[in-house]
């Protein structure tokens, strides 16, 4: 059995070097490391940081959906996250568990993890032991000049508790202070 850390994932990158015609070309490996550190930072940002940083992991024109919900580019999916802030405190562990990769193209992977979410409104310590919510979360990564990022994120619950509250929008529709799933 090979760990996660011995998969590479080799791709070559094309890219301008601001002085010439040519594209320049350099290959790059994308380890299963450096995927499960970026999806880590990812969900530690959201659960320490109020998720202030997680546009930041995505290309400009990144997408990112919870089920019906689509918010594209960085600034909308800043926004989900502010306005997950302006609700007041909540208490969130985000616990990433079965990183499956999918190589696509020479710079693009596909990523399946599943994600077991603690949630609940309030300050530390929370009561909640049991999770409001296990999903599957569909990732395509791609290599950029900036280093790897999330292009496309998309979040199917798969087992949500009967009393789960999200604290960002799961439906297009959703307009309360409080989305129930």
């Amino acid at each position: 059995m090979i760990g996660l850390d011995h998969v590479i994932i080799e791709l070559t990158m094309y890219y301008s070097d601001g002085f010439s015609e040519q594209d320049v070309k350099t290959t790059v490996a994308i380890s299963s490391r450096a995927v499960t550190d970026l999806l880590a930072a990812y969900w530690f940002d959201v659960d320490h940081n109020d998720g202030a940083g997680a546009h930041l992991l995505f290309t400009e024109s990144g997408v990112l959906q919870f089920e019906s919900a689509e918010f594209v580019g960085r600034s909308a999916i800043e926004k989900v996250y502010r306005d997950r802030a302006t609700r007041g405190p909540r208490v969130s562990r985000h616990v990433l568990s079965n990183v499956h990769l999918r190589p696509v193209t020479r710079r693009t992977v596909d990523v399946t993890s599943v994600l077991t979410l603690y949630a609940e409104d309030g300050l530390v310590p929370r009561p909640r032991t049991i999770p409001v919510a296990i999903a599957d979360v569909h990732d395509r990564l791609v290599s950029t000049r900036r280093g790897l990022l999330i292009q496309c994120r998309r979040t199917e619950n798969q087992f949500v508790s009967a009393d789960a509250y999200f604290a960002v929008p799961i439906a297009a529709d959703m307009q309360s202070e409080k989305w129930k799933s």
